[in-house]
């Protein structure tokens, strides 16, 4: 099943599901939190696997370090606040990380958690914005009880080829680097979102991680 506040996303992905013949395939407007309570109280079958991928990214946030005594060397998310300095920005996009419009909070996570640890499932994180993608893993995993997933075939060095990633190697941001982030494709080619595919296609990064429910 799939799940969008976007009615025009939603009618896209049934018309192409439709066109494809693709029967089993579910599509919903509705907001994920209300669709995850009906899956857990009505959903009598096993949920294996969530996936929460491109979620419209907030705007880019500066990193404000003290470091007057020393613990600046540390980025928390307490530490981060909105950018306000720089203009030109999307006034469309989520304020910041912790605010109500930005899809993927310690909510919706736990929630996710409590549907996937019935049957031990999985959790596929997928952003082509670093800076989001750190963040949801560190909260659904410092947060939300999810474990990290290590992989054979994981990213040891990653260019920063977008400016918003280049401004958050630049503030010292925690890199989507090391054993817990996949440098393969984690779907098969054609259960690829179009963003995906396009990420690919001009050689742009996508941050991808899976994280055990138990």
């Amino acid at each position: 099943i799939g799940v969008d506040l976007s009615r025009l996303a939603i009618r896209y992905a049934q018309g192409i599901s439709s066109s494809w013949s693709l029967k089993d395939l579910n599509f919903v407007v509705d907001p994920a939190e209300d669709c995850l309570s009906r899956i857990s109280e009505t959903y009598p079958g096993k949920v294996s696997l969530v996936m929460l991928q491109f979620p419209t990214p907030y705007r880019f946030q500066s990193i404000a370090k003290d470091d007057e005594d020393g613990a600046g060397d540390n980025i928390t998310d307490a530490d981060v606040t909105p950018s306000v300095a720089r203009q030109g920005f999307n006034s469309q996009l989520p304020e910041g990380a912790a605010s109500d419009d930005f899809m993927v909070t310690e909510t919706l996570l736990s929630q996710i958690h409590g549907v996937l640890s019935k049957h031990n499932g999985k959790l596929l994180i997928q952003s082509n914005c670093e800076d989001v993608a750190v963040h949801m893993r560190k909260i659904a995993a410092t947060k939300a009880g999810f474990q990290s997933v290590t992989f054979s075939h994981s990213v040891s060095s990653l260019n920063a080829v977008t400016q918003r990633a280049q401004r958050w190697v630049e503030m010292g941001g925690e890199r989507a680097i090391g054993q817990g982030w996949s440098a393969e494709p984690l779907l098969p080619q054609g259960g690829r979102t179009e963003t995906e595919v396009a990420c690919v296609l001009d050689g742009k990064p996508v941050h991808r991680c899976l994280l055990q429910a138990s």
